[in-house]
């Protein structure tokens, strides 16, 4: 990606908080993100390697799911921490499971649906008995939704299978139909049901293919930044004006904020961070959080005032540009002409 376009992603995540904060009230954590002073003065500071810029001093909400710049610094650091486990010992595949559903569903409930279904096979017999059969060592999960003006709330989950074993073709079917069979049981539990050409996708992932080892968390990465599509909708195009009505893109961001604040973006199953060697896993507030010790060098201080006026006139990231040259000079030039 050229660094045009990354300059672009960047302002538009700084756009999407300005927005998100529009939305929401100082109940939620993110509406005081990079914008709630913990010193009397904000610093910037800049990487010259990296030709990167940031704040420090503020307070950050760690939201991976309602904060657009929290958000992808997280995911980047989940995909840096799984991309430096050596896969090649292990045999890869990668599910996905969904759920049919309808415009007149409330995204609760199909959320319940497929956290809990999937929940609940875990504890059933067939699962141990298929785990052991299939040398299955560990998951890793991660959740996602879409929303389409057609069919309204998609809920799925990405599941890397960890195995100690290569399936062949028709140990790979029996798996999938294993899984799908179950799956499709503790769904009609809840009410819903799926498909069966789309309901559950496992297909082999080759682990000397670090960008297909990383995909779980990847898809992740991505969210909100792609090109919004009306039937695939992230929800952080919610907070872009352009896509639906102010009101109802408001009411459906409300609605997914309601659900999905507080839950894991990515889920490890027991015992496989030790085996991977990841050690205690850092919570999404902490990771959140910039580390300022190799190659940042503090560029210049932002008093309380000329702060207000940058989150007021939404210039918190263009000032982050300017700054990322360290150029100190042009960067007080700049800040001297935000009035």
């Amino acid at each position: 990606m050229n660094e045009q376009k990354l300059t672009e992603l960047r302002l538009r995540r700084w756009e999407l908080l300005s927005r998100a904060r529009e939305i929401l009230d100082n109940n939620y954590r993110t509406f005081s993100c990079f914008v709630s002073r913990l010193n009397p003065t904000v610093e910037v500071w800049y990487h010259d390697i990296k030709k990167l810029a940031n704040y420090k001093g503020l307070f950050t909400c760690g939201s991976v799911w309602v904060c657009p710049v929290c958000s992808h610094k997280i995911s980047m650091r989940r995909s840096q921490e799984l991309r430096s486990v050596d896969m090649t010992k292990y045999n890869l595949y990668l599910g996905t499971i969904t759920v049919s559903h309808k415009l007149s569903d409330n995204l609760s409930e199909v959320l319940a649906a497929v956290v809990g279904s999937w929940r609940s096979i875990q504890g059933w017999r067939v699962w141990r008995d298929v785990r052991q059969s299939v040398g299955l060592v560990g998951t890793i999960n991660s959740l996602e939704v879409t929303y389409s003006v057609k069919n309204g709330w998609h809920v799925h989950k990405h599941i890397l299978f960890v195995m100690d074993k290569k399936l062949n073709e028709n140990q790979l079917d029996f798996f999938r139909q294993i899984i799908f069979v179950a799956y499709q049981k503790a769904l009609k539990r809840y009410g819903f049901d799926i498909s069966k050409k789309r309901g559950v996708k496992i297909t082999e992932v080759h682990a000397d293919n670090l960008s297909y080892v990383a995909k779980v968390i990847k898809e992740v990465v991505q969210k909100g930044y792609k090109e919004a599509r009306i039937n695939n909708l992230n929800p952080f195009d919610f907070l872009d004006n352009s896509v639906l009505s102010c009101e109802r893109s408001r009411h459906l961001f409300l609605e997914y904020v309601r659900n999905f604040t507080g839950r894991k973006q990515l889920t490890y199953s027991k015992g496989l961070r030790e085996l991977f060697g990841l050690g205690v896993e850092r919570t999404d507030e902490e990771l959140a959080i910039d580390d300022y010790r190799e190659g940042w060098e503090l560029l210049a201080f932002v008093d309380a005032e000329k702060w207000r006026l940058i989150v007021k006139r939404g210039l918190r990231g263009q000032v982050l540009e300017i700054a990322k040259s360290g150029d100190v000079d042009g960067l007080l030039a700049y800040l001297d002409g935000i009035t």
